[in-house]
């Protein structure tokens, strides 16, 4: 009868959450005459915490419309301070937040001394890449620097090309461990709720678009070293000719792409000025007995 009353107390107790849990464990009778002893163990925050522990699947998404389509794609979801969380889904396992990068967030740093023709060109370059310094850049890193050291594992979901690899890998490679988080690499060529889930499901090992990355990574190098050599050499050369002024903020800008872009535009612009206009003639041929015309 005690045995009876000490366990149905013990069990209430238990099952009433009332902070405690129940272990246990039988003896011997002549150690025990009840032969059973219960344990009353505090059920600590760690324990709890343990118990409840699941898998967390992060998503890098290159913008917020993107990472809303994801999100829909995979269930019903939650969003909270712009995460979007699913709880539960059929294609990926635990639990699943998606976050946007909202385009590049870092950037190389702007060279010192590019403005000394002495000191041209500039080769030796580290190409570090530094965060954004506007407000915004920063909150996003922000955010997505928590959910990745939270994650258990990161799939990438920017744009599926080069320059939505170089996203990822920039913004990962600044978080602690978060390249070797890198577990898949959702590749997207229609935002349809079907194409998405299909996508979900056929991912693709991340190694095998990391040359994308690789690819974008050296087109920007390319860019920077045009850029920050040939934009001082050209504005001082033509300033020492006396064909640009020196005025403070008179500079010319020089790019890989777009300085040939600017010369199509101008040789295009050059013919229409000067387009002289000429008498032509178009000749026709008509067959008046078959009814047929000839241009």
């Amino acid at each position: 009868f005690l045995f009876k009353k000490i366990h149905t107390k013990l069990y209430n107790l238990v099952n009433n959450k009332k902070g405690a849990f129940l272990s246990w464990k039988r003896l011997s009778a002549a150690t025990c005459p009840l032969r059973a002893r219960f344990f009353i163990i505090p059920y600590t925050k760690e324990v709890k915490q343990r118990k409840e522990k699941k898998m967390l699947t992060v998503i890098l998404a290159e913008k917020e419309s993107q990472a809303l389509d994801y999100a829909a794609a995979l269930g019903t979801f939650t969003t909270r301070k712009k995460v979007h969380i699913i709880k539960q889904t059929p294609f990926l396992s635990g639990e699943v937040h998606i976050v946007s990068a909202e385009g590049h967030l870092f950037e190389y740093g702007l060279p010192k001394d590019n403005w000394d023709l002495t000191k041209l060109p500039l080769v030796d370059v580290s190409f570090k890449q530094f965060l954004k310094k506007d407000r915004t850049s920063k909150e996003i890193f922000k955010r997505i620097y928590e959910e990745v050291m939270a994650a258990d594992e990161v799939i990438i979901g920017t744009d599926a090309d080069r320059e939505g690899e170089r996203i990822a890998y920039s913004i990962l490679s600044h978080i602690p461990e978060g390249k070797a988080k890198i577990k898949k690499r959702l590749w997207v060529n229609s935002m349809t709720t079907r194409a998405l889930q299909r996508a979900f499901q056929n991912m693709r090992d991340p190694q095998e678009t990391y040359n994308s990355y690789l690819e974008a990574e050296a087109r920007a190098q390319s860019d920077w070293l045009v850029g920050m050599n040939l934009s001082p050499m050209a504005t001082l050369n033509l300033q020492k000719q006396g064909v640009l002024s020196k005025e403070k903020g008179n500079s010319l800008s020089v790019g890989r792409v777009q300085t040939p872009a600017v010369r199509l535009i101008c040789e295009n612009d050059l013919a229409i000025r000067n387009f002289v206009p000429q008498t032509y003639w178009k000749l026709q041929l008509e067959d008046k007995e078959n009814e047929v015309v000839f241009t």
